[in-house]
């Protein structure tokens, strides 16, 4: 990659990338990235890490009940129906969980 300006920019001229690893949001986009590439294991361990991140009640019941889909579809039913109580005592009122079986 060519910057423009100096031919070799100095460390402070180059352009910087950050990535809040432990915010979850980061982990739910990733997650979701990775379920819509077929990678199932790896996506639910990283929803499964978006729960495990500080979050408002909603974000975090929005965390849970996506998760409980993705254990639904990895045949996961036990830790589906975990998941989908803890998004419930979370946010009665999240649309996601609602459609979820009970």
């Amino acid at each position: 990659m060519k910057l423009a300006g100096s031919p070799n920019p100095s460390r402070s001229e180059r352009p910087a990338i950050y990535a809040d690893v432990e915010g979850l949001a980061t982990h739910m986009l990733f997650a979701e990235a990775l379920a819509n590439t077929g990678q199932r294991d790896r996506a639910l361990f990283e929803m499964e890490s978006a729960t495990l991140c500080e979050g408002s009640a909603e974000d975090l019941a929005e965390a849970h009940a996506r998760l409980a889909e993705l254990d639904l579809a990895a045949g996961k039913r036990r830790d589906a129906m975990l998941h989908a109580n803890k998004a419930r005592a979370l946010d009665p009122k999240n649309a996601r969980r609602r459609k979820l079986p009970r």
